[in-house]
């Protein structure tokens, strides 16, 4: 009886896909709980950066799961392929996967049988390209060792029968990303500009790049507009000059989503724009915010325990800095700290070495780099500095002039803000 309404649930599913064109994802899931209970599927139609997908648009749907056999249904109007993860919400609000952004293009109707589980069975219209997917990501869990290509490959191959053209390409595309560390000269540069872990890699071989602007440069289409605007959002306080870069990839750029998120990003890391207001726990448990330094010049500086680059810049940079401002009362030194663990947090802070005692030091309060501040500001790695005018605005987030021109030129930045009306 049961099986014969899953078949039910299927052709449902199934024939209301081919009615619109659009995307079905149905099924149920391994061990539904209490009443109430619901699922999540989010998607991305333009998939720019993994490290930066829950800052780039995309879309949110939530069922609430039937009781007993946690059935849902979700329909995706699209004309495009795409990238979904289908997961649960926790009372915080964060998402957890029960599958992993795969891959859908539109016209797939898929049933889906234990939705969550390694033993997750996929039926309907282009099901392979989702079990591929799943055997796939088994392999990666279950191996010693990281499988390289050769294992992936041979997976694939297996499942040649079941996909077509343009799945088969995909998912080589994305196991060819995902390994592009181990064999960088088995990635072409005409590869499947859907493919996310084609992009990223491409997006890492830019950041690795001497000149990754030149680089990008070489590729073409839908391609470079991926890449040009992965490498950015991920990139971008890195780069010297980072609002003239994001004005000239407005220029270059073909699609209309690339377009909107560096705009977004512009306006964001524009010098002048507002900063984000913080508000964070310092050692003795008393939140600070951005808007209590309201009047001053602010230096902010993100760090973690460990970090050797942390170490060297307060130690090369930021050190002589603070002490060459010691009697400005108009400029503070502010950091934040990503650590899990407040204790070790505490216990860094009276050893020194990475701020000083006179600092305004804070905390994620254990969400370590999940924290909406780390979101908020954009940080990719560490240190990561900003320079904050007297009306709370971005003065500088420029790598080149907060990092890499030393304590001498920090120091001229932040004159140019403490003389600014």
């Amino acid at each position: 009886m049961k099986k014969l309404f899953f078949v039910i649930l299927f052709c449902l599913a199934a024939g209301f896909a081919k009615a619109q064109k659009n995307i079905s994802l149905a099924g149920y899931t391994a061990n539904p709980e209490v009443a109430g209970d619901s699922i999540t599927l989010v998607w991305w139609e333009d998939f720019y950066s993994e490290k930066e997908m829950w800052r780039l648009p995309f879309h949110e749907q939530t069922q609430a799961l039937s009781q007993g056999i946690g059935y849902f249904h979700f329909t995706i109007s699209t004309s495009h392929p795409l990238y979904f993860s289908l997961g649960r919400k926790d009372k915080t609000g964060h998402f957890n996967a029960l599958l992993d952004l795969y891959p859908a293009e539109p016209e797939d109707s898929i049933l889906m049988v234990n939705a969550g589980k390694a033993s997750t069975l996929f039926y309907g219209k282009r099901a392979g390209k989702y079990r591929c997917r799943s055997r796939l990501d088994a392999e990666t869990l279950y191996a010693r060792k990281l499988p390289d290509t050769t294992g992936q490959f041979a997976i694939l191959h297996s499942f040649k029968n079941d996909l077509d053209a343009t799945a088969y390409a995909w998912l080589q595309a994305d196991i060819l990303g995902q390994y592009y560390s181990s064999h960088p000269a088995k990635l072409p540069n005409n590869g499947l500009a859907i493919s996310k872990n084609y992009c990223a890699a491409l997006v890492q071989q830019a950041k690795r790049s001497i000149a990754p602007f030149s680089f990008i440069d070489s590729l073409r289409g839908a391609l470079k507009d991926k890449v040009l605007t992965g490498f950015l959002a991920e990139h971008l306080p890195y780069l010297e000059d980072a609002t003239g870069a994001l004005q000239k990839a407005l220029v270059q750029v073909q699609s209309a989503s690339a377009k909107s998120v560096l705009e977004n990003l512009l306006k964001e890391h524009t010098v002048g724009s507002a900063a984000f207001d913080f508000s964070l726990p310092a050692g003795d448990g008393q939140n600070v915010s951005l808007h209590d330094l309201s009047g001053k010049v602010v230096f902010l500086d993100f760090w973690y325990t460990g970090c050797s680059s942390c170490r060297e810049y307060y130690r090369d940079v930021l050190s002589k800095t603070e002490e060459d401002f010691r009697d400005f009362t108009g400029v503070v030194f502010v950091t934040i700290n990503i650590d899990e663990n407040k204790a070790s947090w505490l216990q860094t802070l009276q050893k020194g070495g990475y701020t000083s005692a006179t600092a305004i030091n804070l905390f994620t309060g254990g969400k370590a780099d999940k924290h909406p501040v780390i979101d908020q500001y954009r940080v990719a790695g560490y240190p990561c500095s900003f320079l904050i005018d007297k009306h709370g605005k971005i003065f500088s987030s420029s790598e080149a002039d907060l990092r890499g021109g030393g304590a001498a030129r920090l120091n001229t930045l932040i004159s140019q803000a403490l003389a600014a009306p």
